[in-house]
């Protein structure tokens, strides 16, 4: 169920207090109702570590692990089939207040951030992803969405491509949603790199590939 870790010094992240976001967070219907598509963020004053920090938990952390007849399963805060999570998570930073910029993986068991990638694979995906934005800005963050399928295979079979698209929209749909309860901004990406991802990677993209992506950051 783990990926495989990237070698480098983790960056530990921010951890929120969930009993007091249950008491102080907008309503279900306050968050579905006030969600739009960010287009023009402001950077001038830039997400922080903390609120990319609380962004991951509240989203993609894994919750639980256990294992039955020699399968390892998880839970995380949005479903998925089977629950084996063959998702990963890569943010890919340009402008966090107090995170170098790079790429990183999110480590979802020990909830921290490890380098993957320099900047100049960084540039290119982000110079990508500037096409949604408002005149050609650069996200401060961009959150690639990268799938194992092999997670899947031994299970789903001829399927799994499918399934992984149907949960590439779940997990943005959660990134959408707590992000406006934090008072973010976020707009999900029709395309992306694949090719710099690979490259960023090192693996074959029959091993790992680039399934999906969202901005997020300060809205201006």
């Amino acid at each position: 169920a783990r990926r495989e870790s990237y070698p480098g010094e983790e960056i530990a992240l921010y951890r929120p207090d969930l009993d007091a976001l249950r008491a102080s967070d907008p309503s279900v219907t306050a968050v579905l109702e006030d969600r739009v598509s960010t287009r023009d963020f402001d950077d001038a004053h830039p997400i922080d570590a903390d609120q990319l920090g609380e962004l991951l938990f509240r989203t993609a952390r894994t919750k639980l692990e256990r294992t039955a007849k020699g399968v390892e399963y998880l839970s995380r805060p949005y479903p998925s089939g089977g629950a084996v999570y063959e998702l990963e998570i890569y943010p890919v930073v340009r402008n966090v207040d107090g995170v170098k910029s790079g790429m990183y993986h999110y480590d979802s068991f020990d909830h921290v951030l490890r380098p993957v990638a320099d900047d100049s694979v960084v540039e290119r995906l982000l110079r990508t992803s500037s096409m949604t934005l408002s005149e050609g800005q650069l996200p401060q963050v961009l959150l690639v969405i990268a799938a194992r399928p092999g997670r899947l295979m031994w299970t789903y079979e001829q399927v799994p491509y499918g399934i992984i698209l149907k949960h590439v929209g779940v997990v943005l749909q959660t990134v959408y949603l707590a992000a406006t309860a934090m008072g973010l901004g976020a707009v999900a990406q029709g395309y992306g790199d694949s090719v710099a991802f690979t490259a960023a990677v090192g693996r074959s993209e029959l091993e790992e590939c680039n399934v999906g992506s969202i901005v997020v950051g300060t809205p201006a």
